[in-house]
């Protein structure tokens, strides 16, 4: 089973960089049958992916990093969502969207092994949709930015005329 799981999730591998680790380890951790630990694994990866956008926005003037520094977990998403104007929770989760990190949260600090295990492959799942939409992203821009050069290379060659 762990396997499998490995082989599913390699695209991830460049989203994640060093916390690919994180991912299958939490994969790993879960096909060994244990739960909380699974989960604190899961939660590093959704904090790595916000972190991720927040280090984005640092170096832009009209960031408040002091706002940001305030705020829960959640809003610091909703903030820099707001900001970077791109989701990293994706719509088909926004019911789940305040909940998400909480269980994950709950599960690491107060849930049972066998509450975690329960609900491991639904959260998975969970991290598995924002991921998913990280590769999209990401496999959206190389290809705007092949088109780009593309079409300047055209311009060049028509301008020349």
């Amino acid at each position: 089973m762990k396997d499998m799981q490995f082989f599913e999730c390699k695209e991830y591998k460049k989203i994640l960089g060093d916390y690919y680790k994180d991912y299958t380890m939490a994969l790993g951790l879960y096909a060994s049958e244990v739960g909380c630990g699974s989960f604190l694994y899961l939660r590093r990866v959704l904090e790595f992916i916000v972190e991720k956008m927040h280090k984005e926005c640092l170096n832009q003037n009209d960031w408040d990093e002091k706002q940001y520094e305030q705020k829960r977990f959640n809003e610091r998403i909703k903030m820099l969502e707001k900001y970077k104007k791109c989701k990293i929770i994706p719509d088909e989760l926004d019911k789940f969207r305040e909940k998400l990190y909480g269980v994950l949260s709950k599960g690491v600090h107060e849930s049972t092994d066998n509450k975690c295990k329960e609900l491991f492959p639904s959260l998975r799942v969970a991290i598995d949709i924002i991921l998913n939409e990280e590769v999209k992203r990401k496999k959206n821009a190389e290809e705007l930015s092949k088109l780009e050069k593309e079409l300047q290379k055209e311009l060049q060659k028509v301008s020349k005329r």
